[in-house]
């Protein structure tokens, strides 16, 4: 046992070693004005700007290039403008029935109806995603429930209740959001008097990288990996921990 714990602490130490070392020479870029206001991981302060972001008409000469293409990468379903999109979307109670909540983005067009339900580190409510889709259900023919998640996991059997797995899709922050963000600013840069809104999505990009660990370069990667295959008990032990 000590042997073992030993071997962790000396490998965790090793890679914090080049971790401070390459700190020194980074660029910053996943100090954002999210973490000057220590909003990271608030979820609401996420909901508002994808909600922002998605507007059509958010400045002239961009129209709805955003919320296609979130259709397009995100969604991954057919895009049929009009499309509203609301931000916290509440579900009413009544007194004959239990479906309440809040929504967070919640997505419209003429027969479909989706929400998007964004957890970081918040826990999944009790029938959570199924008063969702019943909602949704009522609403338009066709629904789907999106569940956005750091990494793409999968929701509670708590918040799916009855619900059937293949009316939820799982999406991620790491790859749906960020692929879609990095979409979005490749088409700004070919336009003109747009560099306050780059300098705004590539500051949330940014934002995604660092919370979902991506901001770690290749170089510091590469030296990472290279301590952990230098010796078959570093190998291991990093696939123990």
């Amino acid at each position: 046992m000590c042997n073992t714990v030993c071997e962790v602490g000396n490998l965790i130490k090793k890679i914090h070693e080049i971790s401070d070392s390459q700190e020194s020479k980074s660029d910053y870029k996943d100090y954002t004005v999210f973490t000057a206001i220590r909003k990271e991981n608030d979820e609401r302060t996420h909901t508002t700007l994808l909600y922002e972001i998605l507007k059509p008409n958010l400045i002239p000469g961009i129209g709805d290039l955003f919320l296609r293409k979130f259709f397009e990468e995100v969604l991954q379903v057919e895009y049929t403008p009009p499309v509203k999109v609301i931000q916290e979307q509440t579900i009413q109670k009544d007194d004959k029935d239990d479906n309440f909540g809040r929504i967070d983005l919640y997505i419209e067009t003429h027969d479909a109806s989706y929400p998007i339900e964004i957890k970081i580190y918040a826990r999944d409510q009790i029938r959570q995603l199924q008063r969702y889709y019943d909602f949704a259900q009522n609403q338009k023919s066709k629904a789907k429930v999106f569940y956005l998640t750091l990494n793409g996991r999968q929701p509670s059997g708590e918040s799916l209740d009855t619900l059937e797995p293949h009316n939820v899709v799982c999406i991620s922050f790491a790859t749906h959001i960020h692929h879609w963000l990095k979409s979005c600013m490749s088409s700004l840069a070919e336009k003109n008097n747009v560099k306050s809104l780059l300098g705004v999505i590539e500051q949330y990009k940014n934002l995604i990288e660092k919370i979902t660990n991506q901001n770690m370069d290749e170089t510091l990667m590469k030296k990472i990996i290279d301590v952990i295959s230098e010796s078959k008990i570093n190998f291991e032990t990093a696939a123990a921990i």
